[in-house]
């Protein structure tokens, strides 16, 4: 696995490395610290996640996040110290699979580090909670239609575990961002939900 750190931050960008590597235990970590490296380093190598720091030298608002978007498809996550409700929804809208505030506990970092590390999503309640959904729902990563698909045949949490190879923590992830972008609260109207907008056989009529 490969991973793109954007850290300007010497101490906390060695920290999060050797994070990184303790978690993925094989990853391989190329530290960048500015716009420029970024667009360098993804011209020149292919990524399987970019962790980012928004706020990096030739930076502005969420300007790297869109930068990377246009230089690439790979899955972002970012990682900062400026942590509004209104920034986190606007992350979660540009289609990052993830956010951690760099004030979280170190047990509570190390679990959304993970999550995102093994294929998952993280993101504060706030986004599940009270992140406003379009009416056809925002659309699914080809994973969580995967975890939609099991849900539609009625599996558990630890079904789908098994049957994707993910760890259960993973699959709750997926679960929570599939409710927040399909705009419910349970598997029954996600499933329905999910048959109207076409992502999987309508459950209630066959189709």
């Amino acid at each position: 696995m490969r991973v793109l750190l954007v850290e300007d931050h010497p101490l906390f960008a060695r920290a999060l490395r050797d994070e990184i590597v303790r978690l993925a235990p094989g990853c391989h970590v190329t530290l960048v610290g500015s716009v420029s490296e970024v667009v360098k380093a993804l011209v020149s190598t292919s990524f399987d996640l970019v962790l980012a720091d928004l706020n990096v030298p030739g930076a502005t608002g969420l300007s790297l996040l869109r930068t990377i978007r246009n230089q690439c498809d790979t899955r972002v996550a970012v990682i900062s110290a400026t942590d509004s409700p209104e920034v986190v929804r606007e992350i979660f809208d540009e289609r990052a699979v993830g956010f951690i505030s760099k004030a979280t506990s170190n047990e509570g970092f190390s679990h959304a580090l993970y999550l995102i590390l093994a294929g998952g999503s993280h993101f504060p309640d706030l986004v599940y909670t009270k992140v406003e959904t379009r009416k056809e729902g925002r659309a699914l990563t080809s994973r969580e239609r995967s975890v939609m698909r099991l849900i539609v045949e009625g599996k558990q949490n630890k079904e789908i575990a098994k049957e994707l190879a993910l760890g259960i923590p993973t699959v709750k992830s997926h679960v929570k961002h599939i409710y927040a972008k399909l705009g419910v609260r349970s598997r029954v109207a996600a499933s329905i939900k999910a048959g109207e907008a076409g992502i999987v056989p309508d459950v209630r009529n066959g189709r």
